[in-house]
Order: C-alpha cells, then sequence, then structure tokens
C-alpha cells in the first residue's frame, strides 16, 4: 500500500539540523560500500530515500529526528552498524542515498523516459515503511522539502560493469530471493546467460523503441546488447548532472575505479566534502580491506559492440557526463 505526501520547511530554520549530501548513484555503483566506509570512518549516520533499510522493533522507518517535523516523511536512517555504536551521531553534513529515477531494468521506454521535473521529483521522493492496523508492513512514498538537501556527491562507474553487475543483481533477486528457479535456468549467472537476457530484452520493446526514439538511435541501439540499459545509464547521469545545476548546490564526482586507484585519496575526499573528520579509531587498513574491487566485464562484449556503446553514449550525453565517462574509453577494454 502506498500514500503520498509532500511536507515543507519554508518556515523551518536549518541553522542547527542536519543537512542532507544526496548520494546520487545509477543502482549497482558502489553505494552500499561508500555509506558504510563513511559510518566506519566517522562513526556518524547515514541515510537513505528508502526506509525500508532499516526498520525499528516497532515496525517503521526511522527519520534523522523522530522529533523534528521536516524530517517525518524523509529521508531516513540507513541500516544499522557496530563500530563503535555507542559514539554513532549525525554530522552536519548527512550522507544520503537516492538513485533518483528512470532506472528501472525491465521496462518500457515510457516507465524510464524522464524529464528534468520528474527526475527531481524522484531524487527527493523518501520510501516511509510503517506497520498498519493489522500489523502488516506497508509503505508511504514522501516528498521531502530540497532545501534539505545542501549538496551532493554523484558517484560513477564504468558502464560495461555496471550494465553487467546489474544483469547479476536481476539475477540474485529473482533466483535468491524470489525463488525464480525457471530465470537461473534460462539465465545463467554467466557471460553467456548476460548475453541471453540482453537478446530476449532488446527484442521485447523494440516496437515502443521504434516509436518512442528517433531512427538515428534506434540505428545505434541495433549494435548495442542490452542498449535500453546503455540509454537509461547515459541518461540517468545527464539528468543527475542537470538536477544538481538547477539546485544550485556544491557536488564532486566520484567514480567507483578511484577507490581501487586511490583509495585514501577518495576516503579523503569525500570525507573533506561532508565537512567532517575521519575519527582516530578507524583504520584506514580496515576499510581498505573491506573494498572488492568490482570485476570487469568488457570482454562480454566484442570490439565492435565497444565501440558501438562508446558512439551510442557520445551521442546521448551531456558535457559534463561525456567528460566524466570519457576515462572508460580511452583504452580498448
Amino acid at each position: 500500500m502506498f500514500e503520498s505526501n509532500k511536507i515543507s520547511i519554508e518556515n523551518a530554520s536549518l541553522d542547527s539540523s542536519p543537512k542532507i549530501v544526496w548520494l546520487m548513484s545509477f543502482p549497482n555503483s558502489g553505494t552500499s560500500f561508500t555509506t558504510d566506509m563513511i559510518r566506519r570512518s566517522t562513526n556518524q549516520y547515514t541515510a537513505t530515500n528508502y526506509g525500508e533499510e532499516h526498520i525499528d522493533q516497532e515496525g517503521f522507518s526511522v527519520p534523522l529526528r523522530k522529533q523534528d517535523q521536516m524530517y517525518e516523511f524523509g529521508p531516513f536512517l540507513s541500516e544499522k552498524f557496530t563500530n563503535q555504536p555507542e559514539k554513532r551521531h549525525l554530522g552536519k553534513y548527512v550522507l544520503t542515498k537516492t538513485h533518483c529515477g528512470g532506472r528501472c531494468s525491465r521496462c518500457a521506454p515510457l516507465d524510464y523516459i524522464e524529464s528534468k521535473d520528474s527526475f527531481k521529483t524522484d531524487c527527493l521522493t523518501a520510501r516511509r515503511g510503517f506497520s498498519d492496523e493489522s500489523g502488516k508492513l506497508s509503505f508511504a512514498k514522501n516528498q521531502y522539502d530540497e532545501k534539505l538537501v545542501q549538496k551532493a556527491i554523484h558517484l560513477m562507474r564504468n558502464p560495461f560493469n555496471n550494465i553487467v553487475s546489474r544483469f547479476h543483481l536481476t539475477h540474485k533477486v529473482n533466483a535468491r530471493m524470489i525463488g525464480d528457479t525457471n530465470f537461473q535456468t534460462s539465465f545463467p549467472n554467466d557471460e553467456q546467460g548476460f548475453r541471453k537476457w540482453c537478446n530476449v530484452m532488446d527484442k521485447k520493446y523494440a516496437a515502443d523503441e521504434s516509436i518512442m526514439f528517433k531512427p538515428s538511435i534506434v540505428e545505434l541501439f541495433e549494435q548495442v546488447p542490452c542498449h535500453a540499459d546503455f540509454y537509461r545509464y547515459v541518461m540517468w547521469h545527464n539528468l543527475a548532472f542537470e538536477t544538481v545545476d538547477s539546485l544550485g548546490i556544491p557536488s564532486i564526482s566520484v567514480h567507483y575505479e578511484d577507490y581501487e586507484h586511490d583509495f585514501d585519496g577518495t576516503k579523503a575526499e569525500i570525507i573533506t566534502f561532508l565537512e567532517t573528520e575521519e575519527v582516530s579509531s578507524s583504520s584506514s587498513d580496515e576499510n581498505e580491506a573491506l573494498f572488492v574491487a568490482g570485476k570487469s566485464y568488457g570482454h562480454f562484449f566484442t570490439r565492435d559492440e565497444r565501440n558501438a556503446i562508446k558512439n551510442l553514449i557520445y551521442e546521448l550525453s551531456s558535457i559534463e557526463t561525456r567528460n566524466e565517462v570519457r576515462r572508460y574509453f580511452i583504452d580498448d577494454y
């Protein structure tokens, strides 16, 4: 069950209240690692737009401040963590997970084509979990005031690895969580299964795509496996940059691969941006040991397909997105 609400903080003062720093990410870009690293490194709470990630003993999502109306509809505290729980606290800025909109994985174009306004609305929408009168867990979608959002971190990942990892997540959800053994059999969790999955999805919405997209884009689609997901990837990042620009807030871009190449420098950049400090008891070696570099899946695509993916992304991307993803096309994947 879903409800819909919106709260305004026009008359509320943010001077002494924690401010939100969006962690904006297309799914499977390293969000979980980033939030966990910040909790461990700073002993500060992190937050999420998805309240089901942490339901308290009474069956409710936990707002940043239970007695503060401006946080009633989100965002909510993330999952519990065990590193010195007695010292955890809210910082001046609270890192807050949001995947915004336009990210569905098995959907028609009408379901993932976003305007700049609809995308921003999704960035601001939180999902609150609560126990209804029968004790059943229900959810309400609520939009919090954009004035709560004071900064943003734009998290990115190599598009080849990101899209294949999305398939792995789909496989995990179907095969392990809902017991869909037919999916597991039809689409093995390997390169062959991925390509078979792409073939099915590429054909499923071809008629809709021929109506919704320009012929030049449809022509580019023809050479790209799982082309809709690559379209969603690039358009998501375009809209994320545009949303941050429209809010006029400070932002930084962080790449998942930065953790592998310069872990300490990347962590320090994020902590500095959050205007906090690393706690003395936090071990850099401990955090770095928790980081497992994502697998590289460039070999899942032929040379011609990799080139076609580059052409599609460059054709669709804004200047900001192209500048950030350029690094993934310098070498031959």
